[in-house]
């Protein structure tokens, strides 16, 4: 009876393993637990050598295989990217478990759904479902992610849980070019307690080609409305608004030395005039500063502002893809309408407080122990039942 009982286990273990399952939110309640080394998309990495404990591993073995400026970017297609936002959309409704990627052929046998345990977080372990490309090939003689799409991951909770996961999805658009955002932006992720995180995929200057609203390129998550990133955050939108539920999106970024020098951290939400000229934000992204200064400040001292703060800034995010579509621009024509400053332009004049973008100095980017403090200033700006659950 108990070889019995273990084969059974072994072969449901099995099974799930080869129709790329993971446990999902609803569905991990009560249920075994796979086993760390038959779930941990590190094995699946070219050159990785040790298991990953923890998501600052993973991504850091991520960041490897992202391809560089000179490499090659191979674009998603409409229909890949409409499957990828169906698969987003089924994470988030914690349906892990029962995603069949054969029913995605833009995806299946490039992408593969992981369940990930960070055993080094406060409290206990905690686990996640991550989505993810390990396929590599040659590119200038070194590994590459052949479909460099980018890392979706959603947070699992488990039965004893009652730490509260708030309807936030952190999102780092600029691996590389923005130094040290890949692994300052899981940090935060992390103890943001946000509910999802969305990883690019490739060097922004990858593809040498002009973004499809003109201007920056078409491997730029945040400026390219055909990526991973903008369905991504249609995705997050429809679920959190199919749910009734306030949400947000935050986006962290890194800044020249010479762009806004007086501000170590600038904060903005997209809002423009009916000229383009970026204007003062909103309450969120006032509060969110107020937070930071608060939660810093028995660290270190940083100039932490907005427009209001420091008005010379142009870091306004005015010309965000996600932060006009989250702000209720929707079609694609007047989302890449922000050329026209003659007032005939498509821009955000009152923002809705569902957008932040946090520009950071290179000094602040770098300072390991500030990523801890940004998850609690994110948590600490976001709380209010509206924007978490505990159950």
């Amino acid at each position: 009876m108990i070889f019995k009982i273990r084969f059974l286990t072994l072969f449901a273990t099995t099974s799930l393993m080869l129709n790329n399952v993971v446990a999902g939110d609803r569905q991990l309640r009560g249920a075994r637990s796979l086993q760390e080394g038959d779930t941990d998309p590190c094995n699946d990495l070219p050159g990785s050598r040790t298991a990953c404990t923890t998501l600052e591993d993973l991504v850091a073995e991520l960041k490897e295989i992202i391809p560089r400026k000179g490499d090659e970017y191979n674009r998603p297609k409409t229909t890949t990217l409409e499957d990828w936002q169906k698969v987003i959309g089924q994470m988030l409704e914690g349906q892990c478990r029962q995603i069949d990627l054969d029913n995605y052929p833009g995806l299946n046998n490039r992408y593969k759904l992981y369940r990930f345990v960070d055993t080094k977080v406060i409290d206990k372990p905690k686990d996640y479902c991550v989505f993810t490309s390990t396929a590599t090939k040659k590119m200038n003689n070194v590994d590459r992610a052949a479909y460099a799409w980018g890392t979706f991951i959603t947070r699992i909770r488990q039965p004893d849980e009652t730490i509260r996961i708030f309807n936030l999805s952190i999102d780092v658009p600029h691996p590389l070019a923005d130094s040290n955002t890949y692994e300052q932006g899981i940090t935060i992720y992390k103890y943001s307690q946000a509910r999802s995180m969305y990883l690019a995929g490739s060097h922004r200057e990858t593809d040498p080609e002009e973004s499809d609203c003109g201007k920056y390129n078409k491997a730029d998550a945040s400026h390219n409305y055909q990526h991973p990133l903008t369905y991504t955050t249609m995705a997050v939108e429809e679920y959190w608004n199919s749910k009734g539920k306030d949400f947000a999106v935050i986006q962290i970024h890194g800044k020249d030395t010479d762009t806004c020098q007086s501000s170590d951290v600038f904060v903005a939400d997209g809002a423009a005039d009916k000229m383009g000229k970026s204007q003062n934000p909103g309450t969120i992204a006032e509060k969110f500063k107020e937070s930071l200064e608060t939660s810093v400040s028995s660290y270190t001292t940083l100039n932490i502002d907005t427009l209001k703060s420091n008005s010379n800034c142009n870091l306004g995010a005015t010309q965000n893809i996600q932060a006009r579509l989250i702000n209720g621009i929707k079609e694609k024509s007047n989302i890449c309408n922000f050329h026209d400053k003659s007032g005939n332009g498509q821009f955000i004049e009152n923002p809705n407080g569902k957008f932040l973008q946090i520009e950071q100095s290179s000094k602040v980017r770098e300072d390991t122990g500030l990523r801890e403090l940004f998850g609690d200033a994110i948590r600490n700006t976001f709380d209010d039942p509206k924007y978490y659950r505990t159950e």
